[in-house]
């Protein structure tokens, strides 16, 4: 059994406890506030910029040179699409001054510790844990019609096949370095969806 395989497999109810977060349902729904949307992109904004500086750790302990390649193209993409699109996010909702929640701040913060004070292996699951939960939502709210355009334009970015072909390739060379029982793996993993959760439900409690 592959790495990513075997660790999707051991954390089956966490993931599903991400993948069915009451964010996701409400965006599905539809009953997703504006607030708590706009807050959301405030917040992820946020952890696509920290992401920049994950992704740097993760290149520094890359072993090959094509590893570090594939690791440049990936951060190209959040230094270009991904901005770009946040760009025309925040200038549609007016940039609300939002201060950062604990869970969000624990986002970054936990984020960029495993990747920084991990081994490279460690900070590949935890992407990995991160980019295949969001794909598989993506691809999951792509089925639908996600009437707000803003929601569906951000997710759909998530289905396209430079995304995909990342989320891949992290499983992929995860599997090349890593060995599935590593407790290390295990615990980055985990550590990694448990922070999502608590990410996404940050919005629901923006304006409580």
């Amino acid at each position: 059994m592959r790495t990513g395989e075997a660790l999707l497999k051991r954390h089956a109810d966490p993931m599903e406890g991400f993948l069915h977060h009451a964010f996701f349902h409400q965006v599905e729904q539809g009953t997703l506030s504006r607030t708590a949307r706009d807050a959301y992109f405030v917040y992820e904004h946020r952890f696509v910029e920290e992401a920049v500086v994950v992704l740097g750790h993760i290149l520094t302990k890359a072993p090959t040179t094509a590893s570090r390649t594939h690791i440049v193209s990936m951060l190209h993409g959040l230094v270009t699409d991904q901005f770009a699109m946040f760009d025309r996010i925040l200038a549609r909702i007016g940039r609300p001054n939002l201060a950062t929640p604990a869970s969000v701040a624990d986002f970054c913060v936990g984020m960029t510790a495993i990747s920084r004070d991990g081994s490279y292996a460690e900070g590949l699951a935890a992407m990995f844990a991160a980019e295949w939960t969001y794909a598989r939502v993506s691809e999951r709210l792509r089925a639908i019609t996600v009437e707000d355009e803003l929601l569906r334009d951000w997710f759909d970015l998530h289905t396209q096949p430079q995304f995909l072909d990342g989320v891949a390739w992290l499983e992929a060379e995860l599997d090349a370095v890593a060995h599935a029982q590593a407790p290390e793996l295990s615990e980055a993993f985990l550590r990694a969806i448990a922070l999502e959760i608590d990410f996404h439900d940050a919005p629901l409690r923006a304006f409580e």
